[in-house]
């Protein structure tokens, strides 16, 4: 499990979570699904769990030679470091948690995970070209796939539209995952194999660029699930909780192959 980047996708979904509570929650093993079952009653048995394993994690971090190891203030915080046996949590860090389990069970805990299968990635550099795409050093390949699937994900998740198919439809969006990236000095480009059709005994492939502001277009794919999936009717009102990127098109190499 990588927590880091657990936490890096869902405290940009959900904002800033006070290192002591992430700790806490890493310790008790809730970044997973679980998380979903927090409740003030469950938030009250950590709270008895971290006062019990005072003696322990004191110990723990005494003995510790390794400067990078936790301290008692990253566990229980500056407030009861001090003091840990009789840690409590805050009211406001009660609705904390609660609003991280509310979050995890709205956009589903894949959101927050390392991809199970790592997408293929070549990185090729040309000293002589000009780069002209925005990308950040700490962007790397698994982030720019995470932000292309959620966009696919959020453009129909926000779509409102009460048809049992186009439910199961969506359901089954669940499972894409990006079957390449390459990163070039002048550009990012993607793929991946369409899960709905690979159902079917088919392989289609769906090919993405990002454009130099490091936005992708997804009107390659939309254009394919109208063509064999669900045709999304034109007009179709959108919910205002979702936010993605206006509608674009697309570069024209993206094409279905």
């Amino acid at each position: 499990m990588d927590h880091d980047v657990f936490w890096k996708y869902i405290q940009n979904e959900f904002g800033q979570v006070q290192k002591h509570l992430r700790n806490i929650i890493e310790l008790q093993n809730l970044c997973n699904h679980s998380i979903t079952y927090l409740t003030r009653e469950a938030i009250m048995g950590i709270q008895k769990d971290m006062r019990a394993m005072a003696g322990h994690l004191s110990a723990t971090c005494n003995r510790s030679a390794n400067p990078k190891a936790l301290t008692l203030s990253d566990i229980y915080g500056n407030r009861w470091a001090t003091n840990p046996k009789q840690f409590t949590f805050m009211e406001g860090e009660i609705l904390c948690l609660l609003g991280l389990a509310s979050c995890v069970q709205q956009r589903g805990i894949e959101s927050f995970l390392k991809f199970k299968n790592q997408p293929h990635v070549a990185v090729t550099h040309n000293a002589s070209s000009i780069q002209n795409i925005a990308l950040q050093k700490s962007d790397t390949a698994e982030s720019h796939a995470y932000k292309l699937i959620s966009k696919i994900r959020a453009f129909y998740a926000m779509q409102q539209i009460s048809d049992p198919k186009f439910d199961k439809f969506t359901r089954k969006l669940e499972k894409l995952e990006v079957h390449s990236l390459t990163i070039t000095d002048n550009e990012v480009r993607a793929s991946i194999v369409c899960p709905i059709c690979a159902m079917e005994g088919n392989e289609r492939k769906i090919n993405f660029k990002m454009d130099p502001y490091s936005r992708w277009h997804i009107f390659s794919y939309k254009r394919h699930c109208d063509a064999f999936h669900y045709e999304v009717p034109r007009g179709t009102k959108r919910k205002r909780c979702l936010e993605i990127d206006n509608e674009e098109t697309d570069d024209t190499m993206d094409d279905c192959s």
